[in-house]
């Protein structure tokens, strides 16, 4: 930002800041690139990736205040059900059942039996399975464990609203999960995309409209260094440092969505597969994230080649050489 600046004082002006900028377009006007913007798909697919991005980290907040509350009403009742969502609505049924049973009185005041029926009718309204044994589980929990706040008129208040508001931004989120995925799947590398391993329906179309056109990227190493997992040279004399942190001056979202793509790639990928696990890398508080690379049928370009290796010690991530085939550098 400081280009052709001879000043030894440091203005931050608009005046300067246009000087700055018709400087820089003069001094490589031959070799800049017209711009090109984005057509309506990729542009409103963009905003919503952006609009999911904060519209989930709201509801990760209010999901935490939600266990806080909890925890002071029926400690541990979020741990005692599944955390899986339901399809329809993206709820939880630990966060729907904290409305219906606000209070660890409304199961324990009541015998196993009468809670059970309860719990039966309300699981077929709101669609969720129902089971004995999470019944009395739940029932037993309840006997079990002390409430700090009492059982009341404005402490249930308290418990709804909060569960509302959550759900409110899980209605939200389902939303534009569906306008992602209607707008992406319009694009020609969708289905290639949605193939590579690690991919969903969630980072599918959250990583193209990050990447955006691939078309605008000369070649593989500069869609990685857009996307900032590059490590920049460093070398003086007869000193060459060999790793590096990569360099974070790309898209930070981008770099969200591929390591929640890598990280998927972890938990569901074939640790026999030499592209993913190696001898050499498999160490302890080491976790190796491998990029896979994929052909875009449309345009006949790699997507990304990527490695990364992340440090629990150090919580950095750090570049690797890509593997081959065999799983050698």
């Amino acid at each position: 930002h400081d280009f052709s600046d001879n000043s030894l004082r440091k203005v931050k002006t608009d005046r300067a800041d246009a000087m700055k900028i018709a400087n820089y377009g003069l001094s490589f006007w031959n070799s800049l690139r017209r711009f090109v913007p984005d057509d309506e798909i990729r542009t409103m697919l963009k905003a919503q990736s952006r609009l999911y991005e904060r519209t989930s980290h709201v509801s990760i907040v209010m999901r935490n205040g939600l266990v806080t509350l909890t925890e002071q009403t029926f400690p541990g009742i979020n741990k005692l059900l599944p955390s899986t969502t339901r399809t329809a609505s993206g709820h939880f049924k630990w966060v729907d059942f904290c409305k219906r049973f606000w209070h660890r009185d409304c199961v324990a005041g009541v015998s196993l039996k009468a809670f059970a029926e309860t719990y039966y009718t309300w699981c077929r309204r709101e669609g969720y399975n129902y089971s004995d044994a999470d019944a009395a589980k739940i029932h037993r929990a309840a006997r079990e464990v002390t409430a700090i706040l009492p059982k009341c008129e404005s402490t249930k208040r308290l418990v709804v609203q909060s569960v509302d508001m959550l759900n409110a931004a899980y209605d939200s989120l389902q939303a534009i999960r569906t306008e992602m995925n209607r707008l992406a799947s319009m694009l020609p590398e969708y289905n290639t995309v949605m193939s590579i391993d690690g991919v969903g329906p969630i980072t599918g179309p959250w990583l193209i409209a990050e990447i955006g056109d691939v078309r605008r990227f000369k070649n593989k190493s500069a869609l990685v260094a857009f996307a900032g997992f590059d490590a920049p040279p460093f070398q003086s004399g007869t000193f060459e440092l060999k790793s590096r942190h990569i360099s974070k001056r790309g898209s930070p979202h981008l770099r969200k969505v591929a390591f929640l793509t890598c990280s998927a790639i972890l938990r569901n990928g074939n640790l026999e597969d030499p592209i993913l696990w190696t001898k050499s890398v498999m160490k302890e508080s080491i976790i190796t994230f491998i990029w896979l690379p994929e052909l875009l049928n449309c345009f006949e370009f790699t997507l990304l080649v990527s490695m990364s290796v992340f440090s629990k010690k150090r919580h950095s991530l750090k570049c690797h050489k890509p593997l081959n085939r065999n799983g050698f550098e």
